[in-house]
């Protein structure tokens, strides 16, 4: 923990780090010689992700939950959304700093303001650094106003390199976006780096994609979905992870006939694109319904860079009364260019509630 020791806890609603070996009002320690009486620890000092002079300026709104990611060497980088509501109208910026093994915090840095960017609001960003290289990628959603006064949203992102800082904002997408979720990005070792969001079309949320090859530029967004079967089915965000150098897999609910929903996936590689879409791990109901699985739910991926990936996903079993269901945790694995059969499923936790805790790295 000493190269990370300022990264060990949780980030407050002050935003604050606190050092690892601590809290509250501190441990109770053995009785000092000959007092009778414990000799308390000290508690450390919480050491401020933001400097003071600035607390009172952030105190006129709200943070919302930073995302912190570490490399290798112990660097981290934070980023989140604050809020100035006392402003009128209220301003919104992203809000980024990082954390350098051996020297500390650096200065926190402004990467998006909807004053700067003439927009009505900024959601959350999500943040993903490749361990090895320390490069990064910060993505969040702006919406503004066209002409006719009809919002329309813009995926934004910054890249990160140590040996330059942070580059300027680009326009993945311009569209109807989803608000309601974060992006997602992954990144490998050489700076390619891959988007993944939700576009409205219809009534329908359609999964999208933007890859980008080291320092070029992001393609054209393209939509991911290409399976008839998902033609008239909304879906979730895509999950993303790089697989190999270059090699994306992406993984996304789609729920069809009683809300059955199945983990849909598709692969990218550089000159091939995105591949044909394939079922990863199907929902299924049988005839007499009890005890059957109802839905799975994708919850997280992950991969080892040397072409291996494992799935997190829960079942949703349905249950005689007065229970009407329990859930199941459950991961699948992906080696040698395919996702293995289903029958390999393993469970991991049952029965569980929290439906969104599960994390996989």
């Amino acid at each position: 923990c000493q190269k990370v020791a300022q990264l060990c806890a949780g980030l407050s609603m002050a935003v604050l780090l606190v050092a690892c070996g601590g809290g509250g009002g501190g441990e109770v320690a053995d009785p000092g010689p000959g007092t009778g009486t414990p000799t308390p620890t000290p508690t450390p000092t919480p050491t401020a992700l933001l400097d003071p002079a600035i607390i009172s300026r952030l105190n006129e709104g709200g943070n919302d939950r930073p995302f912190v990611e570490i490399d290798a060497s112990g660097n981290a980088i934070a980023v989140w959304r604050r809020e100035l509501g006392l402003q009128s109208p209220p301003d919104e910026e992203i809000l980024s700093r990082r954390y350098v093994a051996g020297s500390g915090w650096q200065e926190i840095l402004v990467l998006a303001s909807t004053r700067a960017d003439n927009s009505d609001s900024i959601n959350q960003p999500t943040l993903k650094i490749d361990p090895a290289s320390g490069k990064a990628i910060a993505a969040w959603v702006e919406r503004r106003a066209n002409p006719s006064n009809v919002p329309k949203d813009y995926l934004m992102a910054r890249s990160f390199d140590p040996a330059t800082g942070w580059g300027a904002a680009v326009v993945i997408d311009a569209d109807y976006l989803s608000l309601d979720d974060v992006v997602s990005l992954a990144i490998d070792g050489s700076g390619n780096a891959v988007a993944g969001w939700l576009r409205y079309e219809d009534i329908s949320t359609r999964p999208y994609a933007s890859y980008r090859s080291g320092a070029g530029a992001w393609s054209a967004p393209v939509r991911i979905d290409n399976d008839p079967e998902l033609a008239n089915l909304g879906t979730s965000r895509p999950l993303l992870t790089f697989v190999a150098e270059g090699k994306v897999l992406a993984v996304w609910n789609s729920s069809r006939d009683n809300n059955i929903a199945s983990v849909w996936g598709s692969s990218y590689t550089p000159g091939g694109g995105w591949s044909t879409n394939e079922v990863v791990m199907r929902g299924t109901l049988s005839s007499g319904g009890m005890g059957s699985t109802r839905f799975v739910g994708l919850k997280a991926v992950a991969s080892d860079y040397n072409g291996n990936a494992i799935l997190a996903f829960e079942n949703q079993v349905l249950l005689p009364s007065p229970a009407n269901y329990e859930l199941n945790l459950w991961t699948k694995r992906y080696s040698g260019g395919a996702w293995a059969d289903d029958s390999t499923a393993v469970p991991v936790g049952s029965p569980f509630s929290c439906l969104n805790c599960p994390s996989i790295s």
